[in-house]
C-alpha cells in the first residue's frame, strides 16, 4: 500500500484557499475538485508522444468540467497538487489557470482556481472537503481516496490503476492511453454520476487499507 494513506491533513488558514472559502462555508452545493497535471497540459503534443496518449489531455479536462457544470448546480476548484517556479513545464498551477481561462466566459462563477499550498497536508485537508475529486497526478487521488472522497483518476501509469484496486476502485479509472477523447469524458462523468457508489464502496475497503498502511510503518 502506497505510504501516502498515512499521510494526515492540515488545514490551511482559510484566507488563503481564495473562493473556496466562501463555497466551504456556503455548504449549498456540492464541491468538484479536478486536478490538471502539468507534466500533461502545458508539453501537450510531446506529453502525448512520451506517454503514448490515445486522447487529448487538455480537451478531456475541458469538456469534463464543462459538461459537468452544464449538468449540475456544482461548483468546480482546479487543485494544483505539484507547485513549480513559474514557468516551468510540470507546474500545475499554470496548468490549472490555462483550463480556467478557457472556460471562464461561461462559468466564472462556479469555476476557481486553488491558490498554490506548499503543505500537501494542506492540499489533502482541501481534498477532503469535496464531494467528488478526479485527479491526474496519482498522489491528489491518494489524498482524495485516504479521505473517503468519492475518486476518479485520469491514469497515464499503470501504478495509478493498481491504488484503485486496492481500494475496490479500479472502474474509476479511465486510462487516457487507451480511450479517446470523447470516450474518457464519458467514463469520468460517468464516475461522477456514480459517486455514492463509489463512496459506499470505498467506506468499506478504506479501513483495512489504511490498516495496512500503518502496518508497514
Amino acid at each position: 500500500v502506497d505510504v501516502a494513506f498515512n499521510l494526515i491533513s492540515l488545514q490551511p488558514s482559510m484566507d488563503s484557499i481564495g473562493a473556496v472559502r466562501g463555497w466551504l462555508e456556503a455548504k449549498d452545493t456540492p464541491i468538484i475538485g479536478v486536478n490538471v497535471s502539468g507534466l500533461l497540459a502545458n508539453r501537450a503534443a510531446s506529453a502525448k508522444l512520451q506517454y503514448g496518449l490515445k486522447a487529448d489531455y487538455l480537451h478531456v479536462i475541458t469538456s469534463l468540467v464543462d459538461t459537468i457544470l452544464f449538468r449540475s448546480d456544482a461548483r468546480v476548484v482546479l487543485v494544483p497538487h505539484v507547485v513549480s517556479a513559474h514557468g516551468h513545464y510540470e507546474s500545475d498551477i499554470e496548468a490549472c489557470q490555462n483550463v480556467s481561462e478557457q472556460l471562464a466566459s461561461r462559468h466564472k462563477q462556479r469555476l476557481t482556481v486553488l491558490p498554490a499550498l506548499r503543505d500537501p497536508r494542506q492540499v489533502k485537508w482541501l481534498i477532503a472537503q469535496c464531494d467528488w475529486f478526479c485527479g491526474t497526478r496519482m498522489h491528489s487521488t491518494i489524498a482524495s481516496l485516504s479521505s473517503g472522497v468519492p475518486t476518479a483518476a485520469i491514469a497515464y501509469s499503470s501504478k495509478t490503476l493498481g491504488v484503485f484496486e486496492t481500494c475496490s476502485l479500479g472502474e474509476y479509472v479511465a486510462d487516457p492511453r487507451k480511450l479517446d477523447t470523447s470516450e474518457m469524458v464519458e467514463h469520468l462523468f460517468d464516475s461522477w454520476c456514480q459517486r455514492d457508489k463509489a463512496r459506499a464502496t470505498l467506506g468499506s475497503s478504506l479501513p483495512s487499507v489504511v490498516r495496512q498502511a500503518h502496518d508497514q510503518m
